[in-house]
């Protein structure tokens, strides 16, 4: 222990500890504020940190792992009395220490953000703290081979560049890093366990057996050995995935109203949203109709029958993009043109590229958002579709009230006599 507190006195990594748990605060604290109160959306943006700081780490433990050669101190480590892969694993676990304090500084400091309200779904928040975890260890330990063999006026460089390299490309499609947490997805226990056990495989391989400081040449077999532990690691990521569908929960949490509305059960924060668009539902001119329940995305499946093969498709009514009411807006205005024009042949109104139906359609998500200045944007909407949504808002912002209750009347029945007999 007072070896491992001798290397943490003299490290030079400690110097940037303190910037790079800046640097994770930073990050975490820049983003859209909607993860506060969610556990997994607060796992999910504190483990972002992990993309940025792996590549310094891989970068900083490659220049460690190289410092012996640096500095020519070959000939007194082969005259200590220490075993090789004792000293190495003390030199290893101070290093992956220091790298590992900033990344763990940003989850601590989510964690009490979002402890506050302590919603349900904490396992989740610990999931993608897992998950960074294991970047970050698989970026230091690929860093030390790196520094280990090559140069080390480059071996620096190289070891940051291939790491970005590899966690860009072939990692992506594994998920080995998210930008979100969204409830109907979980970090896969089963792939993490991979993942961690191919990269403890890898820390074992470096550790134990260091190559020999003072022989001539490369020691050609612990290069084999490290260089097979770093191919499984590389594998295990690139064919596992870092997260998975999670199921419905038995007990949705539902908001009860003119409309149940549901939600998962980690997305109860958004209760005084839901209120305010069924509040606003409630209201509407007496010719709409509102379905009874809505569903958020994912607490509905569908099973698809697609070439012989069976899959599990998600579906819902809406979802929470990034905590926005527009999007409870949006799907609460399909739900409830679908239920007010449910006995009407949408086959016929398509044939005829009426957007009447589009332009009631948009009212009532304006109405209910009570706002004409949606957030988003659609790209590639057609140019009916276009001048439905300027009618809409024309509408909305330019009449009164009851004028808005005639228009509504006024196209709701010439679409029920045109498609509705």
């Amino acid at each position: 222990m007072n070896v491992l507190r001798l290397h943490l006195r003299t490290s030079p990594l400690r110097w940037a500890v303190l910037p790079l748990a800046a640097g994770a605060l930073l990050i975490l604290l820049i983003r859209p504020r909607y993860w506060i109160g969610s556990w997994p959306e607060t796992g999910a943006a504190a483990q972002v940190s992990a993309f940025f700081l792996s590549i310094l780490a891989a970068a900083a433990a490659s220049w460690v792992s190289g410092s012996v050669r640096r500095h020519g101190m070959g000939e007194q480590l082969a005259a200590a009395s220490l075993r090789r892969s004792r000293m190495e694993w003390r030199r290893f676990a101070v290093t992956a220490a220091l790298l590992l304090a900033p990344y763990l500084a940003g989850h601590v400091a989510a964690f009490v953000i979002t402890a506050r309200d302590f919603p349900p779904g904490l396992g989740l928040w610990a999931g993608y703290l897992l998950m960074g975890l294991v970047v970050m260890l698989f970026a230091i330990g690929w860093g030390w081979l790196i520094g280990r063999y090559l140069a080390p006026v480059y071996a620096a460089l190289v070891a940051a560049l291939s790491w970005v390299v590899f966690e860009t490309f072939p990692a992506e499609a594994a998920y080995l890093g998210v930008l979100d947490g969204p409830p109907w997805l979980q970090p896969d226990v089963r792939s993490l366990i991979v993942r961690a056990a191919a990269v403890a495989l890898l820390i074992g391989a470096l550790v134990l057996l260091p190559p020999r400081p003072v022989r001539r040449g490369p020691d050609w077999g612990a290069a084999v050995v490290s260089g097979s532990a770093l191919l499984v690691a590389m594998v295990a990521t690139v064919t596992t995935t870092g997260v998975s569908e999670r199921a419905v929960p038995a007990e949705p949490y539902c908001v009860a109203g003119r409309m149940e509305i549901c939600l998962w059960p980690e997305n109860r924060k958004y209760t005084p949203v839901v209120q305010e668009i069924d509040g606003r539902a409630a209201t509407l001119p007496p010719v709409w109709q509102t379905p009874p329940r809505l569903l958020e995305y994912g607490l509905k499946r569908q099973v698809v029958k697609y070439r012989g093969r069976t899959f599990t498709q998600l579906e819902g009514d809406f979802q929470f993009s990034e905590g926005n009411k527009w999007a409870l807006a949006l799907g609460a205005s399909e739900a409830i043109i679908n239920e007010s024009l449910k006995q009407c042949d949408w086959d016929r109104v398509r044939a005829a590229e009426d957007s009447t139906p589009e332009a009631l359609r948009k009212w009532v998500e304006l109405y209910l958002a009570n706002s004409a200045t949606p957030p988003y944007q659609t790209i590639d909407a057609s140019e009916s579709m276009r001048k439905a949504w300027a009618t809409a808002t024309d509408v909305f912002t330019g009449m009164s009230a009851p004028q808005q209750d005639q228009w509504v009347s006024r196209q709701f029945a010439t679409v029920r006599a045109e498609y509705c007999g």
